[in-house]
């Protein structure tokens, strides 16, 4: 087969050479339209959505807010893959689109079907910031020896916290583990009736510290 080949580029060389033509013209046509970019992104279009609830299980993360969000965002154009995280609290879910789809209108209607997702009053999903990355700086809070989580977990939401989200252009804030501290007031129904106390008026007290 090779020498067939080879005997009809010989005994047709003016064929050989116009094809040779052809083929050198549309290689450098589809050079001088090449888009070319200083720093190009290889992977396909990625949308990392962030969603919290804190005091729950990871069991109760998955079943409310992890498994509606996959539901709302699966029928979004261009979607390939979608992958999940649930852990304390916190939820993370990963959607990769196909390549050559746009970035901003697949974050656009990943947007639109959230709306449409079923989630626990207060829940607030969060689309990562436009761009390459999704997380900017992850940190470790680190006590001395013998020093209780939650203390740990207590100094983190009431100080490190609050002072990073003052930080400007911080959109937002995820921590990951610990255990939350919490107050539980013994309601005395006698007392609330004594003087004339509705059911909600220690709930309102409690919010409004």
């Amino acid at each position: 087969m090779l020498r067939s080949l080879i005997a009809f580029c010989l005994t047709r060389r003016l064929l050989v050479m116009v094809a040779f033509a052809a083929f050198l013209g549309l290689g450098y046509t589809a050079f001088l339209t090449l888009n070319i970019e200083a720093y190009p992104d290889p992977a396909p279009p990625i949308i990392e959505i962030i969603a919290q609830q804190t005091g729950q299980s990871p069991e109760e993360v998955e079943r409310y807010i992890t498994i509606p969000i996959e539901i709302a965002v699966a029928s979004t154009p261009g979607l390939k893959f979608i992958r999940s995280n649930t852990v304390y609290g916190l939820g993370f879910i990963r959607l990769q689109f196909e390549y050559g789809r746009d970035y901003h209108f697949v974050r656009q209607q990943t947007i639109n079907r959230l709306k449409d997702a079923v989630l626990p009053a207060g829940v607030l999903p969060v689309i990562s910031p436009a761009g390459g990355i999704s997380e900017i700086f992850r940190y470790e809070l680190i006590g001395p020896p013998g020093m209780d989580v939650m203390k740990l977990k207590t100094l983190q939401d009431w100080v490190v916290e609050r002072k990073l989200r003052i930080v400007p252009g911080v959109a937002d804030v995820a921590v990951l583990g610990g255990k939350t501290k919490e107050f539980q007031a013994e309601i005395n129904l006698d007392r609330m009736m004594a003087y004339l106390m509705s059911a909600d008026a220690p709930s309102q007290s409690a919010n409004s510290r």
